[in-house]
């Protein structure tokens, strides 16, 4: 089933005529068993080799949703990517992976195991701040429980959100990561996500620049 999935991808890759051939053959099997069997993927490599781009034709080819979300303002200012809140207006301020994530969990209550799958892709992660800002993440999935504690307000609806968000089984999260060492791809659960063990849960992206003549800006960076 897998190797029919991963040879379509294959072929709308090839269409897309961002990668020669060879590469996404060598990468396509290794990406479409983590993003259809793990909760989380850290796609790592060069700025501007095109992991934002990658996961958007895959997930095409795969019949899934997809969102691309910045995580840089969040995660650089050591905030939280769910959204955080606001005291003096006493509302939840809310973000679009927030509102992502309720989209795949709204679908998966509709229609469980059945339920189509999302693709939330974190875009532009710096090594130095990829381990705090997916802690929350990771420290979630290694529970039955699956919940990310959002507020402690009592009045939910006043608030505008539940204190808790469950990430449900068919939201798959792929953090784009610039610029840190390869390795192989190993469960989410199977350590902390720290620093110096990111490369153990990392997906290697290949160091391949896409042509600068694709963008409108002409450096060839997705972002």
């Amino acid at each position: 089933m897998r190797q029919a999935v991963t040879r379509k991808v294959i072929e709308e890759l090839s269409l897309a005529r961002l990668w020669p051939r060879d590469i996404i053959e060598e990468f396509a099997d290794s990406y479409v068993e983590a993003v259809t069997t793990k909760p989380l993927v850290l796609l790592v490599g060069s700025a501007g080799t095109g992991k934002m781009m990658w996961t958007s034709v895959v997930a095409q080819a795969l019949g899934d949703a997809w969102r691309a979300v910045s995580a840089r303002p969040a995660c650089d200012g050591g905030k939280s990517l769910f959204g955080a809140y606001d005291a003096f207006l006493h509302r939840y301020r809310r973000t679009e992976a927030l509102d992502f994530t309720i989209d795949a969990l709204n679908e998966f209550r509709a229609h469980g195991l059945a339920a189509q799958r999302y693709h939330l892709c974190l875009c532009g992660l710096r090594t130095a701040v990829a381990a705090p800002c997916l802690a929350p993440v990771l420290r979630a999935l290694e529970t039955p429980e699956r919940q990310i504690r959002l507020h402690d307000q009592r009045d939910e609806l006043k608030v505008g959100v539940a204190r808790t968000l469950f990430l449900p089984t068919n939201l798959v999260i792929v953090a784009c990561i610039d610029d840190m060492p390869g390795g192989a791809i190993t469960h989410p659960t199977e350590g902390n996500l720290t620093e110096g063990n990111l490369a153990k849960l990392a997906l290697r992206f290949p160091d391949l620049h896409l042509s600068p003549n694709l963008f409108a800006g002409g450096d060839g960076r997705l972002w």
